[in-house]
């Protein structure tokens, strides 16, 4: 039933500032669902958010009630056919890059690299966690602990 209201809105709007540290290890899960509902999706930029995202997103410029209003706006002003078209590239967007098929992809050429690789060491754990964009500073992985920057 909220996917038929989402699909049914205008615009989606997530209102979580980016404030405090933990947004630097935070991705909403409803940013996911909002752009799959195929409307725009305003949202502030959280250090969580992979950059793959920004083309997708209608970010609001800064952490404060007067620019979420702009941004609502100026998306609200424009031509319908521009909205539509919007948020119809955010959802082919995840559709295409985001299902599980996607994600499986990407962890499974993860583990080949992995295995491929001659030697081990904290670099290659690193690049690999940071392929799969781990909201985690530190991670067990193997058995040994991979410490993310």
């Amino acid at each position: 039933e909220s996917l038929k209201f989402q699909q049914s809105a205008g615009i989606l709007v997530n209102p979580r500032p980016n404030e405090g540290d933990y947004t630097k290890y935070s991705f909403p899960s409803k940013t996911i669902e909002y752009l799959a509902a195929g409307s725009p999706v305003v949202c502030y930029k959280l250090a969580g958010i992979p950059d793959d995202y920004d083309a997708y997103l209608q970010y609001i410029e800064s952490n404060s009630v007067e620019a979420l209003k702009e941004k609502l706006e100026s998306l609200i002003n424009l031509p319908d056919e521009n909205r539509k078209s919007i948020g119809s590239k955010g959802r082919e967007f995840v559709l295409r890059e985001k299902n599980s098929f996607a994600q499986c992809k990407k962890i499974v050429g993860m583990y080949e690299e992995l295995f491929s690789a001659k030697t081990w060491n904290n670099s290659n754990a690193v690049a690999l966690v940071g392929r799969l964009q781990a909201p985690y500073s530190s991670v067990q992985f193997l058995g040994r602990s991979v410490h993310t920057p």
